[in-house]
């Protein structure tokens, strides 16, 4: 994945950026350069404009990595044939304090970011002579959003959708909430992927 990073000036400023983050300084990092912030429960987001990834790095609370493990959970993916609708993360550089930093590519929003007619839309979309989803998100061993499941089986088909569902009980990945999928060029992925142990 960063082999695709064209500008090693850019890199070279953007880890020099990092090197000053700690756990408790990092937003007044991103304020000094503009960038975006996002945080969940076990990582937070730098959202750098004309950067195509967004960089993650684990939160404290937890003694897992929870970006290391999303990188462990692609390659599981890799095994079931199902990698293809993960955003892949990859470690990029650890600072001297030792916080880890890792990439992701960019996507424009997930599901639950998206406009209700935007929403409405992408639904309409989707054929309604499908009448296996209610089985197949039956046997789902977490609650998914339909109509990204939906897509996922229109353009992927039954049996990569029995592969994810094997993948996600081998993984434990079980945190797939409407912020954690999206929509790139229509094509549905995950971006947030590690699960979430508490």
């Amino acid at each position: 994945m960063i082999r695709e990073i064209k500008s090693d000036d850019k890199i070279d400023f953007i880890k020099s950026q990092l090197e000053k983050v700690n756990q408790y300084h990092w937003v007044s990092i991103a304020k000094e350069n503009n960038w975006q912030v996002a945080s969940g429960e076990t990582k937070k987001v730098f959202i750098i404009k004309d950067f195509d990834f967004v960089i993650k790095f684990p939160t404290n609370k937890y003694e897992i990595d929870y970006c290391q493990r999303e990188v462990e959970v692609y390659s599981i993916a890799k095994y079931y044939k199902v990698e293809k609708i993960l955003l892949e993360t990859s470690f990029f550089f650890e600072n001297s304090q030792g916080i880890k930093f890792y990439l992701q590519k960019k996507m424009n929003e997930s599901f639950a970011d998206m406009d209700f007619e935007k929403r409405k839309r992408l639904s309409q979309k989707i054929p309604n002579i499908d009448k296996n989803m209610n089985v197949i998100q039956s046997k789902m061993p977490i609650t998914i959003n339909y109509t990204w499941l939906a897509k996922v089986k229109q353009i992927y088909g039954k049996i990569f959708v029995r592969n994810f569902i094997k993948w996600i009980e081998d993984t434990g990945t079980n945190d797939l909430h409407n912020g954690n999928v999206c929509f790139i060029k229509k094509l549905p992925y995950i971006l947030d992927y590690s699960g979430y142990f508490d």
